[in-house]
């Protein structure tokens, strides 16, 4: 900057540096109270859904089916389906299912609360007993919703048996992994279809040369060719989604070769290959 252009500048009241001048004061009009909890709770299922992906080995890369949003308040469901995009990116899931019902997500089963059992129904305890480790799913859904119902022992007899008298155990339905923190539940499902398997084979090799891309110092705008060896087992996935392959990666050339003279060798989720990458001719956008 020339002497004199700085002194203009500091005529005209601009500050020497933006690292002398005080941080800006923030202005409580500006704020937005829903927007602010929408993203509190964006947030939260995020973070609950990576948890669950960390804690039972689930690869970010490998996209998944669905996740289930679960509570009983009504707000927060409202709040997340106004970022169903954000969700479904941030944790590489292909559809969000919404529900009010933790138990669409559990398997229940009853055991009796013997502690209450006992002074509340003396000599008929382990008849109560045996009627509650009997209750299905259903019948301890309904149980739930109205607080209790009116049960038939073994001699004939009614009883009142109310949620107090229980002791539930929820357990996550097959191919699903739960996790509850306050008002809300989530869980992925975990099953694996053969498109979601190559997408996330394809996902994997992405990475894969992106990282040969830094490691060989390309500039970002510069166009690579792509020579590979890889088994049978992984040429679907590659060729399914070469096309992205090519874009993510700024390659204007992909193919497989037998023979590599200076390959690195790479796993793709435990497929062997061998790749090279060198710079395309007129290699710069």
């Amino acid at each position: 900057m020339s002497d004199a252009i700085y002194r203009n500048l500091r005529t005209e009241g601009m500050p020497e540096s933006v690292h002398l001048c005080d941080f800006p004061t923030s202005n409580p009009g500006f704020s937005n109270p829903e927007l602010e909890a929408e993203m509190q709770t964006v947030m939260a299922i995020v973070q609950m859904g990576r948890q669950l992906r960390a804690d039972h080995n689930l690869k970010v890369r490998q996209p998944l089916s669905v996740l289930h949003v679960v509570s009983k308040n009504a707000a927060l469901i409202e709040q997340a389906g106004q970022a169903v995009d954000v969700i479904k990116d941030e944790l590489n899931v292909k559809e969000l299912i919404f529900g009010r019902n933790d138990t669409d997500l559990a398997n229940l089963n009853a055991k009796a609360d013997f502690k209450r059992l006992g002074p509340k129904y003396g000599a008929k305890m382990k008849a109560v007993a045996k009627v509650i480790s009997g209750l299905t799913h259903a019948s301890i859904v309904e149980l739930e919703k109205t607080g209790g119902k009116n049960v038939m022992l073994e001699d004939g007899s009614t009883v009142a048996l109310s949620m107090d008298d229980l002791l539930i155990e929820r357990s996550p339905k097959s191919g699903l992994v739960v996790s509850a923190e306050g008002e809300l539940v989530v869980a992925l499902e975990t099953g694996l279809t053969e498109e979601l398997i190559n997408e996330g084979h394809a996902r994997e090799f992405i990475s894969k040369i992106q990282n040969l891309r830094k490691t060989r110092d390309y500039e970002v705008t510069q166009r690579i060719a792509i020579r590979c060896r890889v088994p049978d087992s992984l040429k679907p996935a590659l060729d399914l989604h070469r096309e992205e392959i090519c874009r993510e990666v700024l390659a204007v050339a992909f193919t497989y070769e037998e023979n590599l003279s200076t390959s690195e060798p790479l796993d793709i989720n435990g497929h062997l290959c061998q790749v090279e990458t060198m710079p395309a001719e007129g290699s710069h956008e």
